[in-house]
């Protein structure tokens, strides 16, 4: 699977792309995500771009210089693939569990694996509010489980959790996004 990551991108916003491609600190990143906190990229362009999108919206009221940013990526799978990582082909229910123990340990700030990478499929948006009614029983597992599916069959991600799978960044570039 990690092959499919061989060129990936990360979407974010002028501020932070020549702060991420001089130095990517993981530490920077949220604890409370779906694979923990790290250094996300996927292989869909589409996808960064929403994310770019996303982050500039959320920024751009406080500083108008703003714009939305791809970074490029190239990564050595092959030396990545020999780290200690997880792999979520689909959106199993060892996939949702993962999803879930990641987010319920991370809202407290603690890292529920010690994996050099994760990859696997996006959560569907919708995984707080249904984090909070299973934490509070209101849903079952099953039901968590089904409501974090992805809209999609091409959201997928890939989380960089340590300075080992960092360092199996080959290349980056820093493209800007045109705001439609």
């Amino acid at each position: 699977m990690l092959e499919k990551f061989n060129i990936s991108y990360h979407g974010t916003i002028s501020d932070y792309a020549d702060k991420i491609v001089a130095n990517i600190d993981i530490t920077a990143g949220r604890t409370f995500t779906d694979f923990g906190q790290g250094f996300y990229v996927t292989n869909n362009m589409n996808q960064a771009e929403k994310w770019a999108l996303k982050k500039f919206h959320d920024y751009k009221e406080m500083n108008q210089m703003l714009f939305p940013t791809i970074i490029v990526l190239e990564l050595d799978f092959e030396k990545l693939s020999r780290l200690n990582g997880q792999e979520f082909e689909n959106p199993s229910t060892l996939w949702a569990n993962f999803v879930y123990n990641c987010r319920r340990i991370g809202k407290r700030g603690g890292l529920y694996h010690q994996d050099d990478y994760v990859c696997g499929p996006l959560a569907d948006g919708k995984i707080v509010p249904l984090l909070k009614r299973l934490e509070s029983q209101r849903i079952s597992f099953e039901q968590f489980h089904q409501g974090i599916m992805p809209y999609t069959e091409i959201s997928n991600q890939l989380s960089l959790n340590t300075l080992q799978a960092i360092k199996c960044i080959k290349y980056m570039e820093v493209k800007r996004i045109d705001i439609k």
